[in-house]
């Protein structure tokens, strides 16, 4: 997603840059950070390396080939994510099934989160509830009463 300007105008070297320039900060950083903190120094030489292997790319690609990407919405999807993520860690029990069904639960609600948090555009959620309203028909009551919650539109009239 973040290499379609080197791609579409076969300048496909510049990918190469990007990634020889990630692997060389990452042999570096592992190098100063390692000795330090051990297995966690390599996973966050290895993460920042990544990082900056991500940004050169994508900045690349934007100057070969801009593409409008809706920041706004992948920020959305991002903070939904970091979020749960934070809850997931707040689990205080012990018992392995508890935590899994917790974490489960947490999982099958991230389209919910979504939704909640303006993700998706209103054009796709007339569409949506009109499918499901359409192929399940008994949702329509429940989408009527927990719609304005997570600002869905009402079901058509059938």
């Amino acid at each position: 997603m973040v290499n379609l300007g080197p791609a579409f105008t076969k300048r496909t070297i510049l990918r190469t840059y990007t990634v020889i320039t990630a692997a060389v900060v990452n042999v570096i950083l592992n190098y100063l950070l390692i000795p330090v903190y051990g297995p966690a120094g390599a996973a966050w030489a290895t993460l920042v390396a990544f990082v900056i292997q991500t940004t050169l790319a994508l900045v690349v690609s934007l100057r070969l080939y801009p593409v409008p990407y809706q920041y706004g919405r992948v920020a959305i999807a991002a903070g939904a994510a970091l979020l749960l993520f934070g809850v997931s860690h707040l689990i205080p029990a012990e018992d392995l099934t508890i935590r899994l069904a917790f974490k489960a639960g947490l999982i099958l609600s991230y389209p919910l989160a979504l939704l909640w948090g303006g993700f998706f555009a209103p054009e796709d959620l007339v569409q949506g509830v009109a499918i499901v309203t359409k192929k399940y028909p008994a949702t329509a009551p429940l989408i009527r009463k927990i719609g304005p919650i997570f600002r869905l539109p009402p079901p058509p009239e059938s």
